[in-house]
């Protein structure tokens, strides 16, 4: 199964597709939004919101540092984990999609 981390923090990057590799997951990464539509739009996947309208069952993770962030603003049926996070964070959030 893929994944996709977004993240403009090169060491965060690697550090967490190094960590999902090793526990199993093929591991796209990408910088920032853009990098990241042109990725997953080659696999026929959109990034967040749009991913969500053209493709409903997709799962999507957001990790920010803002705190000011809320469900609200992520797609619903989003995961949010808050930085810093240590990777049993991000597998929790991610097993929780089922």
């Amino acid at each position: 199964m893929s994944r996709c981390v977004v993240e403009d923090e090169a060491l965060v990057n690697m550090f967490t597709a190094s960590e999902l590799r090793a526990v199993g997951y093929e591991v796209l990464t990408a910088f920032d939004a853009d990098e990241a539509i042109r990725i997953l739009e080659e696999r026929n996947v959109r990034l967040a919101a749009a991913a969500r309208l053209r493709w409903p069952p997709i799962k999507i993770l957001v990790t920010t540092g803002k705190a000011a962030l809320t469900r609200e603003q992520v797609p619903a049926g989003s995961a949010i984990v808050r930085k810093p996070y240590e990777i049993q964070d991000v597998l929790k959030a991610m097993h929780g999609f089922g």
